[in-house]
């Protein structure tokens, strides 16, 4: 089933199964997606932009992560995503933001998959120094908690040509044959299936930032990615 969606106010939250976020994960989440609003003014406006426009197309508001639209938090990431590939780029990577905490530089993307967690109520979590480096079971959750240790953003677009851009960057993309990565900070040529580490792939693969194993739009339909993009082309 799908995971639980992290508490936050520009994604919302809701209920699943996942045990890597009911059991730890889902914090880091939260704390990301702060830490994306945090960063930069442009954020909140424009998540809050995208909810409003979505919701009114009915492409997205599935709180408790089931039926066929996008969830809150699939959306927040959709755009994290967006601003990540910039050029120059509004908010960093995810490898980026390892590497500012001081964490070991990640594996590749799609390899050393971290085996599920079992066994416990609580998975095994670990600080390996400052509270910026992290693992909850297995996976590495390390980044900067405060917003004033990231390198400034060198892009100077307004939030309303970020908006339409987004909608004509996701209006021309052939969704069907990507993944999406907060981890890369971009949107790659989808690998065989056999090379994707357990990352289950469907009409949109968008990867967790952390649980490099979990496509948090897995329940999203074909008919709703084939409306998005047409939604987005036509909102450019």
């Amino acid at each position: 089933p799908p995971s639980p969606q992290p508490v936050f106010a520009l994604c919302g939250s809701g209920g699943g199964g996942s045990g890597w976020q009911v059991r730890g994960g889902r914090v880091f989440n939260t704390r990301f997606l702060r830490l994306c609003a945090d960063a930069d003014p442009r954020v909140r406006p424009l998540g809050y932009a995208l909810r409003l426009w979505a919701g009114g197309q009915r492409l997205a508001g599935n709180r408790a992560g089931g039926g066929p639209l996008l969830t809150n938090y699939a959306l927040t990431l959709l755009l994290v995503l967006f601003l990540q590939s910039r050029s120059p780029p509004v908010l960093p990577s995810v490898r980026r933001l390892r590497l500012l905490a001081g964490a070991q530089p990640p594996p590749a993307p799609f390899r050393g998959s971290p085996a599920p967690f079992r066994g416990s109520l609580t998975p095994p979590m670990s600080f390996t120094g400052p509270q910026d480096r992290a693992r909850v079971g297995g996976w590495d959750c390390s980044f900067p908690r405060d917003a004033a240790a990231l390198e400034p953003s060198g892009n100077s677009q307004s939030a309303a040509s970020l908006l339409a851009e987004f909608f004509s960057y996701f209006g021309t993309l052939d969704l069907g044959g990507l993944l999406l990565s907060p981890l890369e900070g971009r949107a790659l040529p989808r690998p065989p299936p056999e090379s994707l580490g357990g990352l289950r792939p469907g009409p949109l693969t968008l990867q967790d930032p952390f649980e490099l194993s979990h496509n948090v739009a897995a329940n999203v339909t074909a008919r709703t990615v084939s409306r998005f993009v047409r939604c987005c082309r036509d909102a450019a």
